[in-house]
């Protein structure tokens, strides 16, 4: 019989916030169960996208809200199930407080070379490199060419001109 480990999907987000003095700083959490300082992650719901699981974990983790930005990177590391792989996004703090709580008991926002040096595993420093690789504030747009539209013989014109129907607007 083969090997076949199992694959743990996951999701987080390097969560950053504008500051005057260091342009921006990331919050760093401190886990008690593995007396460890990380990113907020955590394991896919079932049916859940990577950018649902990011954002609901970042929630959960932290108390804040966020929006999400641009995919970072994914990282993949061995753990006692299987392997899990991990994608992290940007994510900038919008609104609410940090409260702590059974997965996280303490949350530090710092610049980045702090974060650095604090982030217990060469992984989370991995993505917080990749993270500053490029501006804090990009953002991922999806273009669609049309969701769906009426019959392109039904109507007379360019068609990237051709409107949605009721139910591309849906």
């Amino acid at each position: 019989m083969a090997n076949n480990p199992t694959l743990i999907s996951a999701a987080g987000g390097v969560l950053w916030r504008p500051s005057r003095k260091h342009g921006i700083k990331v919050a760093v959490i401190h886990r008690p169960r593995y007396d460890d300082w990380s990113l907020p992650k955590g394991k896919a719901e079932p049916g859940e996208t990577d950018p649902i699981t990011a954002a609901r974990e970042l929630v959960e983790e932290t108390g804040l809200t966020v929006a999400l930005g641009r995919s970072v990177t994914t990282v993949s590391y061995p753990v006692a199930a299987g392997t899990k792989s991990v994608r992290y996004f940007a994510a900038r703090a919008i609104d609410g407080d940090f409260i702590a709580n059974r997965e996280v008991d303490e949350l530090d926002w710092m610049p980045v070379h702090k974060a650095h040096q604090r982030l217990t595993y060469h992984y989370d420093r991995t993505v917080l490199d990749a993270f500053t690789s490029l501006p804090a504030n990009l953002a991922t747009i999806v273009l669609v060419r049309h969701a769906h539209a009426g019959q392109r013989d039904a109507f007379d014109g360019e068609d990237t001109a051709r409107p949605l129907d009721a139910r591309g607007w849906r």
